[in-house]
This record gives C-alpha cells, sequence and structure tokens, in this order.
C-alpha cells in the first residue's frame, strides 16, 4: 500500500478531484508501466558481462589450456583431451564452437598454447610425450598440419607462442635435460632453435609476447633464485632483465604486450599467495599491487588489445573458482566471474578488442574444457534476455499492469 502510495505521490496520482484528473491518474500509471519497462530495457542493453558458454562435446576427460582470437567472429582454443591422450582443437566462427579433429602426432600429446595472427594462418604448440619433445602444429587456409620441430634436447616441450604475423614467430618451453628455457624462431617458413641468455642453473619459459617481428618478451621462472624469469628480444637479439623484487619465492605464468613500450607479465606470488602483476612501461618493470581476491589465489594468463584495457585470469584456490582481473585506465579491479561448477579454473585469455573476449580452462568438477565469453552490447551477437532478465521483465509488466488496475479502481471508487 505504501508502495502504490508513494508510486501515486511521485506520479502525481494522488489527486482527490474528478474528470480530467482522474484522466491524469490512469494516465500515469501508463506513463509507470512505460517508464519501468524503459528502465528495464535499457538496463539489459547496455550491461556489458561474463558468461559461461556451453562448450562442445570432446571426450570424457579434457581441458582447455590457450585461445587466440585474430577477430570477434574467429578464434581458436586449445587443450588437452586426457581420456585418448591428445590434443584439443576447438574453433570458434560467426558465434558456433566446434570440436576439430587434430593431426596424428603420437600416443601420446598435448597442446599448451595458440597464437594466430590472422583468421587463417597461426600455430598451436604443446608438449609429446610418447617422445620427450616439443609439438609444432600449423594451420594454413583451413588444415591443420603436424610440423617436425628442430632438435633441442632429449627431453623438452613448448608452453607458448606468439605470433606477430604469418611469416615470423616465437615459441618457448623448457629443456627438461639442460634445466633452461627453450626458443624456438619461426621465420619464412623455417623453425631453428635458438641458444637463449644465461639466467641460472634452472630456469624455465612460460609465456611470449610480441607485438611486433623485432621486439618481444618471454617469462617463466628461476628455480635457482625463486623469481620470476624476463627475458627481452629487440633487434634480433635476446638479453636477461633483472625482475622488480616481488617476494622471496615467486614466478611468472603469461605475459601480454600490445606495443613495444606497453605490457604486463602475470603469475604467482608463493610467499603472499597471491597474484604477481608486473607492468612494463617505457623501458621500466615494475611490480603492481594486485585487487584483492581471497587468502590464496594466482594468475596464469593475460590479454592486452591496448594499453589501457585488458585482463588478467588464474585460480582462486580458497574458494576453488575461476579469476578475473579486469584493467581499465590505469586501476585493476577483481570481477565476480559466473557460475562454472564446484571447482574450476582459468588457464588462458584472448581479446580482439576491449569490447570482446574469450577466456579458457578446466572444469576440475566436470573434467571438461571452460569457456567463458566477454561482450559489451555492441558487440554481442544477440540481445535475448536470460533467466534472470526475464524474470525481471515479467515483474515489470505485472508491476505497471497492477499499477494501472489499482489507480483505476480507485478513481472508480471515488467517483
Amino acid at each position: 500500500m505504501k508502495f502504490n502510495y508513494f508510486l501515486m505521490r511521485v506520479f502525481g496520482a494522488e489527486r482527490k478531484t474528478m474528470g480530467k484528473k482522474s484522466m491524469c491518474r490512469k494516465k500515469s500509471g501508463l506513463f509507470l508501466f512505460i517508464a519501468l519497462l524503459f528502465l528495464f530495457l535499457s538496463f539489459t542493453s547496455s550491461y556489458a558481462d561474463w558468461s559461461s558458454v556451453a562448450s562442445p562435446a570432446v571426450s570424457a576427460g579434457w581441458e582447455l589450456n590457450g585461445a587466440s582470437f585474430p577477430s570477434a567472429t574467429e578464434g581458436w582454443a586449445v587443450g588437452g583431451d586426457t581420456t585418448n591422450s591428445k590434443g584439443v582443437l576447438l574453433h570458434y566462427s560467426s558465434g558456433v564452437w566446434t570440436s576439430v579433429a587434430p593431426p596424428v602426432v603420437s600416443a601420446n600429446w598435448t597442446l599448451l598454447g595458440a597464437s594466430f595472427p590472422s583468421a587463417t594462418e597461426g600455430w598451436a604448440v604443446g608438449g609429446d610425450t610418447t617422445n620427450s619433445k616439443g609439438v609444432l602444429l600449423h594451420y594454413s587456409s583451413g588444415v591443420w598440419t603436424s610440423v617436425a620441430p628442430p632438435a633441442v634436447s632429449a627431453y623438452w616441450w613448448l608452453n607458448g607462442a606468439s605470433f606477430p604475423s604469418a611469416t615470423e614467430g616465437w615459441a618457448v618451453g623448457y629443456d627438461g635435460t639442460n634445466h633452461k628455457g627453450v626458443l624456438l624462431h619461426y621465420s619464412a617458413g623455417v623453425w631453428t632453435s635458438v641458444a637463449p641468455p644465461a639466467v641460472s642453473a634452472k630456469w624455465y619459459l612460460n609465456g611470449a609476447s610480441f607485438p611486433s617481428a623485432t621486439e618481444g618478451w618471454a617469462v617463466g621462472g628461476d628455480t635457482t633464485n625463486t623469481k620470476g624469469v624476463l627475458l627481452h628480444y629487440s633487434s634480433g637479439v635476446w638479453i636477461s632483465v633483472a625482475p622488480p623484487a616481488v617476494s622471496a619465492n615467486w614466478w611468472l605464468n603469461g605475459a601480454s604486450f600490445p606495443s613495444a613500450t606497453e605490457g604486463w607479465a602475470v603469475g604467482y606470488d608463493s610467499v603472499n599467495t597471491k597474484g604477481v602483476l608486473l607492468h612494463y612501461s617505457a623501458g621500466v618493470w615494475t611490480s603492481v599491487a594486485p585487487p584483492a581476491v581471497s587468502a590464496n589465489w594466482y594468475l596464469n594468463g593475460a590479454s592486452f588489445p591496448s594499453a589501457t584495457e585488458g585482463w588478467a585470469v588464474g585460480y582462486d584456490i580458497t574458494n576453488t573458482k575461476g579469476v578475473l582481473l579486469h584493467y581499465s585506465s590505469g586501476v585493476w579491479t577483481s570481477v565476480a566471474p559466473p557460475a562454472v561448477s564446484a571447482n574450476w579454473t582459468l588457464l588462458g585469455a584472448s581479446f580482439p578488442s576491449a569490447t570482446e573476449g574469450w577466456a579458457v580452462g578446466y572444469d576440475i568438477t566436470n573434467t571438461k574444457g571452460v569457456l567463458l565469453h566477454y561482450a559489451t552490447p555492441s558487440s554481442a551477437p544477440t540481445s535475448v534476455p536470460t533467466m534472470n532478465e526475464w524474470g525481471m521483465l515479467v515483474f515489470v509488466l505485472f508491476a505497471g499492469v497492477g499499477t494501472i488496475y489499482y489507480l483505476r479502481r480507485r478513481s472508480d471508487l471515488r467517483g
């Protein structure tokens, strides 16, 4: 009663005269209904959010480790099929995800990363457990092929890749025989193994990011000195760069550079049990305090479509769910992820623009890959309301109709 009385006061419907003023009450009720409906539609059309997307069937047990989207309408997610001991390839095209049969590699192998400079050219990398070496898969004009990698050692694999163009790129990983990082260079159709700079007695590389063919970074962990690794490539030369102080034990899992002068590296601070954020700007690396997430959490990957917009993803160990951190205009914020299951994690992300992107990972509860989609209304493929939005719409309809009926009855009784 108080609610309706308040509404009538707001919209001028509590007048005590008849005639034209009674008609005003009816019109006020209609105006209320239209106003509420407009408010709802305005809300749903301007709201940007993350949503969990159903994945195509792969097997009883599989995961996604990385993704690469050259555009909002074309992209790939890669991972491992633990049931069938082989890599996973998921293709996204014009709003639909499909599982693509990978080429034959060996009896046991997986994919850990991917990079697509265009919709028609790209690479996926990983490890061949059977033959104790890295995996290189090439995608060109609709066909995937397995490419023989160059010799590195008796035991090694690849964790990530970055291709600024179809003719230039790098893949990085770990040489288990010699306990050091792996650097593979692709140029003009040929892969070569490049000797990395000295870091320590034992270290590895987890990811790389190249904004151009002449500038890039590779990141990982220094097991000997229990800290992150930063390797810089500039004009044909790799050098090891001293990282900023973080804690007594930390490492880096991924990096993203939208330009040669701006970029981020992410990882885990095991001393303080939280994610690591390192910022590179104008030649200097600095450690940035992350936003609060939980008592124990870390970051696995990042994607920055520009210097002012980006995302970092990972795992909240305390609450057994994925982590989403948003960077916008100099500020990091923790964003609540959509519901997936009782236990799930995010392992990689790819944003072709500030308004469209994907995060991928593993649903530990249901032993399958995770696909999360981020889109603003201008980039969203449809505007179909969710179940919560349908509930709000029904409420608005009933509230509007109920208010009109109440005002009419009150007017008739006074008449």
